[in-house]
């Protein structure tokens, strides 16, 4: 068997986005790790990378490619194939900064209900489409 496919979620996501991934019959190990309370985004990166095997695919959804490229900048050698899944290549525009840090100290406060009111149509959609595509694609297999 080949190395694992690591998933990492989005932000206000569970291990269950990537569900239809995970069912999907074929070679390779799946790994949805939690992301835990870090502080920052490159502290949340360090701690899957000490968690996780040493060579790995990795797959991150929304706020998961965040964490995808943070992991990539820090152990590039470790990494085999990555996908970013609704989330460019690039850095974050101020505006995109400013509205990812102030969930972030929503999320400090505590107020999840409000994260979630303003994430929740934005998650369904693209977890409607995620889906979608893998229906789409039911034919093709991960492959090591």
């Amino acid at each position: 068997m080949g190395e694992p496919l690591v998933l990492l979620p989005g932000l206000s996501n569970t291990a269950e986005v990537w569900d239809a991934v995970r069912a999907r019959p074929g070679p390779v190990d799946c790994i949805v790790p939690e992301h835990g309370t870090s502080a920052s985004v490159d502290e949340i990166a360090a701690a899957h990378l000490a968690a996780l095997p040493g060579r790995f695919a990795l797959a991150g959804f929304s706020f998961g490619g965040y964490l995808a490229l943070a992991m990539a900048a820090q152990v590039r050698n470790r990494i085999t194939r990555l996908a970013l899944i609704s989330r460019g290549p690039g850095n974050d525009s101020p505006q995109g900064r400013a509205n990812r840090e102030k969930l972030i100290g929503l999320a400090r406060q505590g107020r999840y209900d409000t994260i979630d009111a303003r994430m929740a149509p934005l998650a369904a959609a693209l977890v409607r489409w995620m889906q979608r595509e893998i229906k789409a694609t039911d034919h093709m297999r991960i492959k090591a």
